[in-house]
């Protein structure tokens, strides 16, 4: 630790030139001086460190006009104070940045949400608001418990809550409770998801309203939970008062037709990147962003970064977003009428549930004028066998 020592102290690295200088570092040495790091570094010359006390020390016994002592370097924390003292503004800054970074470091500034699913978390960040979590708070203001507790009681969904505090972040931590699907336990009947031609009927629970063959509508009963008088469990649910009525199962196939329309312009506009790109830099405090970020680009994208500072893991509510703005040039095409007669029939397509290729049924384009622009439309019609049963349930009587 003498290195150390050292420093706090102070020392110097000083030459010594001239004739004799191994008798004037006998002496000095005999007297108490200690020297460093000597070495001789010319014939008549000699680097060496000594301590600040004995730099004073050593000046006694260098005779004068036979041997020159030249101060290279001044290393240590007396230096330092005193170049320091010189800079008064710097120190004063320094000292202000630092009162600075303790307040802000104080307060909370950001709030993150984790372990949400279902629930919003502009939800449970509105509750936490309201429960006194806000952002520019102080950190010992901030009642973690009342907050937690405010949560679970204004959100019943959340089984448990926390409250992670570090640096100027506040991590809201959150479960959400298992939620049992009561509508297995409900009545109701089996009835068309889409209107179509019936295949076929497999009813697993419940009664067949229709048959192979049949036409039906979107929303007609197919499988019917309602029980007939004669079946047992037709008095156990009147005796109980309940509605008569099962949940209805079963599997319904049908043939049900699809129709989707794709619109594309004959002239379209294609956003294409120029290579040129300008980097501009704001200064973030807190939520604010100073400075303003505005390109000399007519036409381009931006993609934005944000830094910043930390002290130990601590993020502190400064920094800067740069953001670099990168020149679009938009290049209008006028499509020709067999692709754009493609691109529309593509966008029809998928806009339809998945069908086997033979089952398109029709394709027909036609150009049309909307505000002045020409497209292409074209209307799709297809074909697809698909289980069209879908419960519903009913209301108690």
């Amino acid at each position: 630790m003498r290195w150390l020592w050292l420093y706090i102290c102070g020392y110097v690295i000083i030459t010594l030139k001239g004739t004799d200088l191994e008798s004037v570092i006998s002496v000095a040495s005999l007297a108490g001086v200690e020297f460093g790091q000597l070495r001789r570094i010319l014939p008549d010359t000699i680097c060496c460190r000594v301590s600040v006390a004995d730099w004073r020390r050593l000046r006694g016994f260098i005779p004068k006009g036979r041997v020159r002592c030249t101060v290279i370097r001044k290393v240590g924390l007396p230096f330092w104070l005193q170049r320091m003292a010189r800079r008064k503004a710097l120190v004063v800054g320094g000292l202000l940045f630092l009162v600075m970074t303790y307040l802000l470091t104080s307060y909370v500034w950001f709030i993150q949400i984790r372990g949400y699913e279902d629930v919003d978390p502009g939800e449970i960040l509105a509750a936490a608001n309201r429960a006194g979590l806000t952002r520019g708070i102080r950190k010992d203001d901030l009642d973690q418990e009342a907050v937690t507790k405010h949560l679970l009681q204004e959100i019943p969904r959340l089984a448990w809550a926390s409250l992670l505090v570090r640096g100027t972040m506040v991590t809201i931590e959150v479960a959400e409770k298992a939620v049992v699907d009561v509508s297995l336990q409900e009545s109701g009947d089996m009835v068309a998801s889409d209107g179509g031609i019936v295949l076929d009927v497999i009813p697993i629970k419940g009664s067949p309203q229709v048959a192979s063959g049949d036409t039906v509508m979107k929303g007609q009963v197919l499988i019917s939970g309602r029980l007939a008088p004669y079946e047992p469990e037709y008095w156990a649910l009147d005796q109980a008062g309940r509605t008569p009525y099962l949940r209805a199962d079963g599997i319904v196939n049908a043939r049900v037709w699809y129709k989707e329309t794709g619109l594309i312009p004959m002239v379209v506009e294609v956003r294409e990147p120029t290579g040129n790109s300008e980097r501009l830099t704001q200064l973030i405090i807190g939520s604010f962003v100073l400075g303003k970020a505005t390109p000399s680009f007519e036409e381009y994208e931006v993609a934005v970064k944000s830094e910043y500072l930390q002290i130990r893991g601590w993020n502190l509510p400064l920094g800067r977003q740069e953001q670099v703005f990168n020149e679009i040039r938009v290049n209008r095409y006028e499509l020709d009428y067999e692709d754009a007669k493609r691109i529309a029939k593509e966008k029809a397509l998928k806009r339809l549930p998945e069908f086997e290729e033979g089952n398109l049924q029709n394709v027909s384009y036609e150009l049309i004028t909307q505000d002045g622009v020409e497209y292409m439309e074209a209307t799709v019609v297809v074909e697809v066998r698909k289980n069209i049963a879908e419960f519903a349930a009913i209301s108690a009587e």
